[in-house]
């Protein structure tokens, strides 16, 4: 079912860019056709009258997906198709219906983590096989997001997290009695923080608890690596418990607290992963809360760089945000590459020119999906005022060269291309510590 509906719902948009209204809005009400209580059907028809100047009938989509429980009113804000309405004197009452959804679930989910009798769960042999079954039930319970609302898809994730925290009940329960309760705890830990990221800002389901376990692992395992991401934890209790909206609003004396609590994390464990993922998210909130103030980041990045590989094992999620900082701190290494025609290109003469490096793969999504959009901005610019380098992260195997010069040329990809054919192991991605693609770095004339 939701393979089916991104389908559809993929077919809709390449219809729409194709400037077919028809055609997607066919597409999109086969979506309404399969799930007929989806608020998506409706929000995407309001995006395709949108884009076409078909004002009121969008207007009209949208009011039916607010009456369906959409409740995502940043989304809609920021949705470029979406722009033109807000302008409309309907606008601020359908935001305030999204609102009005999003209150409602979030007084929902306050009752929502309910507790599962353990002997309702299968009993595994192991926690690891426990693990990857409640993992694939919650990845299917997340991707449901393509279907219903928000505030749907987040009960159906609390009801994994749930079942799996009763499943790691009644495995202990079965365990001998000398046998250690460490890994249990871990695994419960690891659950719960999974309800950080479920409902709205402040942290409330499940935080409590969540603090619980932590003490029960620092108290019993100090010593353990365990320890490190339970301290970490407890201290993202408190800060995700505050929060109630971005990091940049927060007070200033909120945000110095919570980088003297994670700083302090890392001093207790050291070189731990951990401990590592705690000062990077130090880092992290520092650049958001002083506007990426690059004389309070360097001695954080320092601090990091002498404790802390800058691999995805220590940074996590942060490794992406780490990344940028360093390049912003540090400044852009200096290289010389060859694109497919044969060109040199060093960073040293293109200064005086604004640079855009735009790391990316053919397989990838998300690059793919920004590939319209660099299109126009190519379009925008005279190349002496912007160059676009791209470096693609394919593999020779499955894209040679001409493979690749067919396809760049099918997406109106005019701009040089730097390609080695060594995907991960380029010799770029390696020098700029690529953690994901899409990865844009955009020089200004200095080279910086």
């Amino acid at each position: 079912m939701i393979e089916a509906f991104r389908a559809e719902t993929a077919a809709g948009y390449a219809t729409l860019d194709a400037d077919n209204l028809t055609g997607a809005l066919a597409h999109f009400e086969r979506l309404a056709e399969r799930v007929p209580d989806s608020p998506m059907a409706p929000y995407h028809m309001a995006c395709a009258y949108a884009r076409t100047g078909n004002d009121t009938e969008a207007l009209t989509a949208l009011r039916r997906a607010v009456d369906l429980g959409y409740a995502s009113p940043h989304d809609a804000e920021s949705d470029p198709d979406l722009e033109a309405l807000q302008t409309s004197a309907q606008w601020e009452a359908l935001r305030a219906g999204m609102e009005a959804n999003r209150e409602a679930a979030r007084t929902a989910l306050a009752d929502a983590l309910r507790e599962v009798p353990p002997e309702q769960e299968p009993l595994f042999p192991t926690l690891d096989s426990l693990s990857a079954f409640y993992t694939g039930l919650y990845r299917r319970a997340y991707a449901a997001g393509r279907i219903y609302a928000q505030p749907r898809v987040d009960r159906m994730r609390l009801e994994v997290i749930g079942r799996r925290l009763a499943a790691l009940e009644r495995f202990a329960q079965a365990q001998p009695e000398d046998a250690s309760d460490y890994p249990p705890l871990l695994h419960r830990l690891e659950a719960q923080t999974m309800l950080a990221d479920i409902g709205q800002l402040p942290w409330t389901v499940g935080r409590e608890e969540l603090v619980a376990t932590a003490d029960q692992i620092l108290a019993r395992f100090p010593d353990s690596l365990g320890a490190a991401t339970a301290d970490l934890w407890k201290v993202r209790a408190d800060w995700y418990g505050r929060l109630t909206g971005d990091v940049a609003s927060m007070p200033g004396e909120a945000c110095e607290q919570a980088i003297s609590n994670l700083r302090a994390v890392a001093v207790r464990y050291p070189e731990t992963p951990g401990g590592c993922e705690a000062l990077a998210e130090a880092i992290e909130i520092t650049a958001e809360c002083t506007g990426r103030d690059i004389e309070r980041l360097r001695p954080l990045l320092t601090e990091l760089q002498s404790r802390c590989p800058f691999t995805r094992e220590n940074l996590g999620r942060f490794m992406y945000t780490i990344n940028e900082v360093n390049l912003l701190v540090e400044g852009v290494p200096g290289f010389v590459a060859t694109d497919i025609d044969g060109r040199d290109w060093r960073l040293d003469d293109l200064r005086g020119t604004v640079v855009l490096l735009d790391f990316w793969a053919t397989w990838c999504g998300p690059c793919v999906a920004e590939v319209p959009t660099l299109v126009a901005l190519r379009a925008g610019y005279p190349e002496q005022d912007l160059v676009i380098l791209g470096i693609s992260l394919d593999r020779f195997a499955p894209m040679p060269v001409e493979d690749l010069r067919n396809w760049l040329a099918k997406k109106g990809m005019g701009w040089p291309q730097i390609y080695t054919g060594d995907g991960w192991d380029s010799p770029l991605v390696k020098l700029f510590n690529v953690p994901a693609i899409p990865f844009p770095v955009l020089l200004d004339r200095e080279g910086a």
